[in-house]
C-alpha cells in the first residue's frame, strides 16, 4: 500500500499542512488515485476525509494510442512528394475536462531508431487543445517533403503536456498503428531472347533487332512474290490447256 503521514503542531486553529506520497508510477496510464486522509490525536482518530468521488483529492494519470496515416493516401502506406503530410490521430483517456493540453509529435526513423532528419531539421509537429470530456481525440499534422523516401518507414512518436510537464507519451518504434512505408520504385524489365535484361537507355541491342526484323519482313515479301509468279504461271498452263 502507498501510504504516507505527517507529525505536526497547529499554530491556530484553522490552517494546512502538506503530505507527500512517493511511489513508482509506472503503469498507471489511464487510472485515477484519491487520496483518503484521517486525522490522529493521542492516538484516538478524531476525523477523517475519505470520499472516492472527490475531485480534489484526484490525481489523474492520462494515457494517448496514436494513428498516423498519410494524408493523400488515407493509409499507412505513403506517397512521395514535395508536400507530403502525415496526420496523427492522438486518442486520449483520462485528461481533466477544461484544463489544457499540448500534444508535441516528432517522426522517427524506423531503420535507424533516430529522429528523422530533412534539410538538416527534424519532423516535428503540436497541437495544443481543451478537452471536453475525460476520453476523445486530437489530429496532429506533419507537414514535410517526403521525396527521397523510398523504401523507408517512419514512426510517429507523441509527448503529452500539462502545465509545461510531460505527462504520458506513447513512442513504441514497433507500432504498426503509428507507422508509415514509403515504397521502393517497381523496375520492369524485358527479357531478350538469350535471356538477358537490357537496362533502360541501352540500345546498343536495338539494331540487332531491327535488322532481324527487317530480314524476316524481306524474306516474308520475297516468299509472297514467289508464290504469286508460280500461281500466274499455273493459271497460263491451264489457259492454253483449254
Amino acid at each position: 500500500k502507498v501510504t504516507a503521514e505527517q507529525t505536526f503542531t497547529a499554530e491556530s486553529a484553522s490552517g494546512s499542512v502538506d503530505m507527500t506520497f512517493t511511489f513508482d508510477a509506472t503503469g498507471m496510464e489511464g487510472k485515477t488515485t484519491v487520496v483518503f486522509e484521517r486525522l490522529v490525536f493521542d492516538g484516538v482518530n478524531v476525523t477523517l476525509h475519505a470520499d472516492i468521488d472527490d475531485e480534489g483529492q484526484s490525481v489523474h494519470y492520462p494515457d494517448v494510442h496514436t494513428s498516423a496515416k498519410d494524408g493523400a493516401t488515407g493509409t499507412h502506406m505513403g506517397k512521395l512528394e514535395k508536400t507530403a503530410t502525415i496526420i496523427d490521430t492522438v486518442a486520449y483517456t483520462n485528461l481533466v475536462p477544461g484544463k489544457e493540453y499540448t500534444v508535441k509529435g516528432i517522426l522517427m526513423n524506423k531503420e535507424t531508431g533516430k529522429a528523422l532528419v530533412i534539410d538538416g531539421k527534424e519532423v516535428t509537429a503540436e497541437k495544443t487543445f481543451t478537452p471536453d470530456k475525460a476520453d476523445g481525440t486530437v489530429d496532429v499534422k506533419f507537414a514535410f517533403d517526403s521525396r527521397g523516401l523510398e523504401g523507408k518507414t517512419l514512426v510517429v512518436f507523441e509527448d503529452l503536456y500539462h502545465n509545461d510537464i510531460k505527462v504520458t507519451a506513447h513512442a513504441d518504434i514497433k507500432d504498426n498503428a503509428q507507422t508509415v512505408s514509403y515504397p521502393k520504385p517497381v523496375i520492369h524489365k524485358t527479357v531478350t531472347d538469350n535471356g538477358s535484361y537490357p537496362q533502360t537507355g541501352d540500345n546498343s541491342k536495338m539494331w540487332i533487332f531491327i535488322l532481324i526484323a527487317l530480314a524476316a519482313g524481306g524474306t516474308l515479301i520475297m516468299a509472297l512474290k514467289k508464290k504469286s509468279a508460280e500461281e500466274i504461271a499455273e493459271e497460263m498452263e491451264e489457259k492454253d490447256k483449254e
